[in-house]
């Protein structure tokens, strides 16, 4: 079973899509990804679905709550991210805004070995 690490201090990113109809946050998250990828040259399309906890082990702090946790993974990274809707006063959601951040990122058993 592979296991997950938890990062200290992670800040949250305000991230804004286009569009009036709503998205799925899987699609946000490629929206977000395709926007801020740092690499310049052509890398495999991450790899974007839902993260269950139980499906890894924990090497420190464990996640309490899976919800809103989405595992990113490409080439490079295998990497936890937190996302959900942003709220005005009213707590009502505003539309296409979102609050994203990486939490954590996994690694596999054959490199704990």
């Amino acid at each position: 079973m592979d296991s997950y690490v938890l990062l200290k201090n992670t800040e949250w990113i305000l991230f804004h899509t286009k569009g009036n109809k709503p998205k799925s946050y899987i699609d946000v998250l490629y929206d977000y990804i395709s926007k801020y990828n740092s690499e310049k040259e052509y890398i495999w399309e991450p790899f974007i679905y839902k993260f269950y906890k139980d499906d890894y082990k924990p090497l420190g702090y464990a996640i309490n709550n899976d919800n809103g946790l989405y595992l990113l993974t490409n080439l490079y990274d295998k990497g936890i991210y937190e996302i959900n809707t942003v709220q005005d006063c009213f707590n009502s959601d505003i539309p296409n805004l979102y609050n994203i951040r990486k939490i954590g990122f996994i690694m596999e058993d054959k490199n704990l070995n």
